[in-house]
């Protein structure tokens, strides 16, 4: 599955119909992407450098629609990855479930701050200042697990600075 189509937390099922491979999320069923299946051995499946909005993305540009603070995260992501975009944002909208606003205001500056937005920064900054609680209920234990790695950096690097 190209890269920058799914969420690494998400298991999909893969199927091929009619010369093209369509990828599920095994938990909804959702259709998340669909390719024409690659020619010749070794093919691999391209995607556009920077995709159509997202449904997520939308959602969260509604959502944040005045915020100063997401609106220059999601400048960097689209200088820095723009290909990233929907990814980003689709991680974005399953973290708005759990975390407040003003939680989710202070990931972004954290990560604006320190010029490093995307979701590896932003995840990690929200359970080193908040715990893992809410985190378990929407990410598996693996990715925790990262995340928490850079969360006690970023513990590490605020208490150094202060």
């Amino acid at each position: 599955m190209p890269t920058g189509t799914y969420l690494l937390m998400n298991k999909v099922r893969v199927e091929e119909e009619c010369g093209e491979v369509l990828f599920y999320n095994l938990d909804t069923t959702e259709l998340i992407c669909k390719h024409k299946l690659a020619e010749g051995e070794n093919g691999i499946v391209a995607i556009a450098q920077v995709p159509k909005k997202g449904l997520k993305t939308m959602q969260m540009e509604d959502s944040f629609a005045d915020d100063e603070l997401y609106k220059q995260y999601m400048a960097s992501v689209k200088t820095t990855m723009p290909r990233y975009i929907n990814k980003q944002n689709l991680a974005l909208k399953k973290a708005a479930k759990y975390y407040s606003r003003e939680e989710m205001r202070l990931a972004f500056k954290h990560c604006i701050k320190n010029n490093n937005c995307n979701i590896a920064e932003f995840m990690p900054f929200l359970i080193y200042k908040f715990g893992r609680d809410k985190a378990k209920q929407f990410l598996p234990a693996v990715t925790i697990y990262n995340y928490q790695v850079r969360a006690e950096q970023i513990a590490e690097e605020e208490t150094a600075g202060a």
